[in-house]
């Protein structure tokens, strides 16, 4: 923010000087709003923006039975977080390029893979290095106590397993809209059939299953 005003100011100086060399005594033009973005830095992309939350969730979630707290503390962070991007994107960058996609991508892996992990690690930080499970099962050995610890952890594994396999199943809401715009689609296109293009001509229009349409 402070750089486009530097060198909006800049710019209005070299006006002034140029127009005392010249012996213009006009009034200088003010900058409109347009011009002003321009000079602003261009906005860098959504990688660091992705990159500082991954690694956010790696602290909450790897760490979380070492320090509990680390959860609130992060959310008490977006939130602060939530503004001040805002306000870079409104008064410090110039706006952004439009581009939709389909999901985050790979973050989407690299978060799953976290997930995955931070079971681990919390039950090797309640079992091991805590005494978390001497509490509930104080008079567990060694070795019962290695054994509590793996069958906590799959059985962690498994709930988190069924748990993707019932949350990766669209809603039958979201299922019954996408037929019935597919329907009115091919109902739409099926009137136009007099809209079909004369031989050597393009189709303008192409399907979900990559079939032209007129």
């Amino acid at each position: 923010m402070f750089k486009a005003k530097l060198r909006a100011w800049s710019e209005e100086e070299e006006m002034k000087r140029k127009m005392l060399e010249t012996g213009d005594t006009g009034p200088i033009i003010e900058m409109c709003e347009e011009e002003k973005q321009s000079k602003m830095e261009v906005y860098g992309g959504v990688f660091e923006e992705y990159q500082e939350m991954v690694i956010q969730f790696g602290y909450v979630t790897l760490f979380a039975a070492a320090f509990p707290l680390t959860a609130a503390l992060a959310l008490l962070n977006n939130l602060i977080e939530i503004r001040t991007d805002a306000y870079k994107l409104l008064h410090a960058t110039q706006r952004p390029q439009y581009k939709s996609c389909a999901d985050i991508g790979t973050w989407g892996y690299i978060l799953d893979i976290i997930t995955t992990v931070s079971i681990l690690t919390n039950c090797a930080l309640v079992g091991f290095t805590s005494h978390g499970l001497f509490f509930y099962l104080p008079d567990l050995n060694s070795v019962e106590r290695v054994w509590a610890t793996i069958m906590i952890e799959h059985a962690l594994l498994v709930f988190k397993i069924i748990l993707e396999m019932l949350l990766n199943e669209p809603p039958s809401e979201a299922v019954a809209a996408y037929e019935r715009r597919c329907f009115l689609r091919d109902k739409v296109l099926a009137e136009c059939e007099f809209l079909e293009p004369e031989e050597g001509e393009a189709a303008f229009y192409t399907d979900d299953e990559e079939e032209d349409e007129y």
